[in-house]
């Protein structure tokens, strides 16, 4: 083994150990039997919309993407779905959020894209989401009431991105001239048009997510404002973003219990609301690794370099 797989090695069981970790703390910090007695007393048939929402968010991601691809490559939506269902599966065992990207970029030169415009494409897609995820979260943060403090993290982020959408707009103009730029491709040329339709799809995507805590929240019984989860859920989505533990575990929780908590909630409700959210995660992952599984079969398995 080279030393450059060894570290990877070592980070990964690192990162685990400290997700895993963290989110052992906070049931030892909670009461894992009122967390128990909160899910078996859970409305059932709410509960059913778990799974329900988490295949939602993957078709909204097909239709964001579609956008961004359907001008530069045609391909059609349900293979960008099968993408985004092996990407869920990959993002549970890769650090932060957004770790299956990479396997998504290869399935996308499988395609017939070209490895220099699926990154482009994916990073788009992704500074798109993210200013959509900071656009609600300060229309959330002062439509209710909020800390001050969270109130100026709220702030603080809409400002820096705005600087990286600026910065961004720049890569874009000038393909090629800096180090960063070169990134893009130069085939990378949309219509303000297509970028606003994914910003709205954009938007459709982070309320669901918002709406698949908020359902979790009602299904456990929390009473917590609407506003509330507009506010803080994608304050949560932005933390799980550090490439600090393995899929987000422990640092989701985490957020969760801190930022709810701030607004007044139980430190048991907000774990409760946080691992129903990450079992929507779950399901989507699984039926990813199930597609996986059955491309594999069929002889198409995925290559992360191209020959």
């Amino acid at each position: 083994m080279t030393p450059g797989r060894v570290r990877s090695v070592v980070t990964a069981a690192l990162r685990s150990v400290l997700g895993l970790g963290l989110l052992a703390a906070l049931l030892w910090y909670s009461e894992p039997g009122r967390i128990w007695e909160l899910f078996r007393n859970a409305s059932p048939w709410l509960l059913l919309w778990i799974p329900l929402l988490s295949l939602a968010r993957i078709w909204i991601m097909a239709q964001r993407f579609h956008v961004l691809v359907a001008p530069l490559q045609p391909i059609d939506r349900a293979t960008l779905a099968r993408q985004f269902l092996v990407g869920a599966y990959a993002n549970n065992f890769l650090p932060t959020a957004i770790g299956g990207d990479a396997l998504r970029i290869a399935m996308l030169r499988q395609e017939h894209v070209s490895g220099r415009l699926a990154l482009s494409l994916v990073l788009l897609e992704r500074v798109i989401g993210f200013a959509a995820l900071v656009a609600l979260s300060a229309a959330g943060a002062f439509l209710v009431d909020v800390p001050a403090a969270i109130r100026a993290i709220v702030v603080a982020l809409v400002v820096a991105t705005l600087l990286g959408l600026l910065v961004f707009r720049t890569l874009l103009r000038v393909p090629g001239q800096t180090r960063w730029s070169r990134l893009v491709s130069p085939d990378l040329r949309l219509e303000s048009r297509t970028l606003a339709l994914a910003f709205a799809w954009s938007l459709v995507l982070q309320l669901c997510s918002i709406g698949l805590s908020w359902v979790v929240g009602l299904a456990l019984g929390a009473a917590v404002p609407a506003g509330i989860y507009l506010a803080l859920v994608p304050l949560v989505w932005v933390v799980t973003m550090l490439p600090v533990t393995i899929g987000g575990v422990g640092l989701r929780e985490a957020a969760f219990v801190y930022l709810f908590g701030s607004a007044g909630v139980s430190s048991e409700v907000s774990l409760g609301i946080s691992l129903g959210t990450w079992a929507g995660l779950l399901f989507s992952g699984l039926l990813g690794g199930l597609v996986l599984a059955r491309s594999i079969a069929s002889g198409r398995a995925i290559r992360l370099r191209e020959p």
